[in-house]
């Protein structure tokens, strides 16, 4: 059974491409694809170690690093995720196998 047919929600993904040099960040193209999306407010343990709220936890097909940012909906027509509502960085990133130890189910927390 693939984890492929439950994710039915557009969502954008922009990879940071680095710092602007006026405390920003620099963006990669915007690239949308199908994942799931779960609105949660669960309390998590990010890469710092500090204790903070997600907003969503997104089912992803394929890893995406910690840092980047993601939107629910396709917001590929906007080229940086700071300047409009909705996108949110990436805090945590998870990795686990399906039970049979044939698949990775993969994660990023907002």
């Amino acid at each position: 059974m693939s984890l492929a047919r439950h994710m039915h929600d557009d969502v954008t993904h922009w990879p940071v491409g680095g710092s602007d040099g006026f405390g920003g960040f620099t963006f990669g193209t915007a690239v949308k694809f199908k994942a799931r999306w779960e609105d949660k407010n669960e309390l998590f343990i990010d890469i710092n170690g500090e204790q903070v709220t997600s907003r969503a936890h997104v089912y992803i097909p394929s890893p995406i690093p910690v840092g980047d940012y993601l939107a629910l909906g396709d917001k590929t027509a906007d080229a940086d995720p700071t300047s409009i509502d909705g996108p949110f960085r990436v805090r945590s990133y998870l990795r686990s196998t399906d039970l049979a130890g044939l698949r990775s189910i993969m994660k990023a927390i907002l």
